[in-house]
């Protein structure tokens, strides 16, 4: 602080001069060091998006190493949001369902009603796997990321593998089966396929929609019963496309088209009904059970709901249903799980 008290007219004029050259004299050297800041501030975001430029032209990978990867691969209405659950009942893993990007929408027309799956692809790498290291920002080295989403068989099963797997990281691909008659009904009772319905070309597609190089040779039935019930017709096609998808994850695995760091596995929703059961899937897939975790998911009652909802059509679309799902060999029976 400057003290004026014992000086003369002259000598405050002088004083104060001098105090406010000294003022301005630090208030522009604050001035030059924020500026100086700033401008390190924005070198270092430059230099961090030539990185990621650099990275994503030359593909390399944009996302964290040190981590594990988990996908699931299912139709809808199958319990990817009861096996998000799951994956949270084990140590160490960030569980997310239908995370974003959801990658639905218009990536599912680009993609398959536009057959744009390969031009589309270092975009659709970028945003997936960038939306991947957002979620896993702040978590350690080691922290296994588990998705569960119907889309990942649809729009982004290439990313995982391409862009993912091929470059070391280890996958696991979990394929989650539900009887398709109780899927089909789940479908079914939300209004798939429904003139009114949203979902069609957004989450879900009609097969006669596809562009030709995503055909899986499903098309729907030419026939009296599949005209009269053609929104279930629509359904059951639908499914067996599903179908036909996993079956080309099996097969690819077994003829060794998949990098080594790919692993495949089956699970039945119906298996995950008691407490040993799920611990021994997690466990089947090298992950440590928590305990506490597990016994809280189940003695939330997550079926009582589910009993509630009657996932039942008339009697008459049951039999059809039947006939339709035979005609497609697609059967109520349980495959080999974990």
């Amino acid at each position: 602080m400057y003290n004026f008290t014992n000086l003369d007219g002259r000598k405050v004029d002088t004083v104060r001069r001098v105090a406010n050259k000294h003022s301005r004299g630090r208030l522009a050297g604050l001035k030059a060091w924020l500026v100086g800041l700033v401008g390190i501030v924005a070198l270092c975001a430059l230099c961090i998006a030539l990185v990621f430029r650099y990275r994503r032209v030359n593909r390399i990978p944009v996302f964290p190493h040190g981590h594990r990867y988990i996908f699931v691969a299912s139709p809808g209405r199958a319990g990817s949001g009861f096996l998000r659950n799951v994956f949270g009942c084990a140590k160490g893993v960030l569980s997310r369902h239908e995370p974003a990007p959801k990658m639905n929408g218009h990536v599912l027309e680009e993609v398959l009603i536009r057959g744009r799956r390969k031009e589309s692809f270092p975009r659709r790498s970028e945003e997936k796997l960038g939306g991947i290291s957002e979620d896993l920002l702040g978590y350690p080295m080691g922290t296994v990321y588990a998705e569960t989403s119907h889309m990942m068989i649809k729009t982004f099963l290439d990313v995982v593998i391409d862009s993912l797997a091929a470059e070391g990281v280890q996958v696991d691909i979990v394929i989650l089966h539900r009887d398709p008659l109780e899927a089909i009904r789940s479908q079914s009772r939300l209004g798939w396929f429904h003139s009114s319905h949203s979902g069609r070309n957004s989450w879900y597609f009609s097969v006669s929609d596809l562009h030709h190089t995503e055909r899986m040779g499903i098309s729907i039935r030419k026939d009296a019963l599949s005209a009269k019930y053609a929104r279930l017709a629509e359904v059951v096609a639908y499914n067996a496309d599903h179908e036909r998808r996993v079956q080309s994850i099996m097969r690819k695995r077994e003829s060794g088209v998949f990098p080594p760091s790919v692993k495949v596995s089956q699970v039945n929703l119906e298996d995950l009904n008691k407490i040993s059961s799920v611990g021994v899937f997690l466990e089947s897939l090298n992950l440590e059970v928590d305990d506490a975790k597990l016994a809280l998911l189940f003695s939330m009652d997550r079926n009582s709901r589910d009993r509630k909802k009657k996932d039942m059509l008339s009697q008459a679309e049951d039999s059809v249903l039947a006939s339709m799902l035979e005609s497609y060999n697609l059967t109520s029976g349980k495959r080999k799980s974990f």
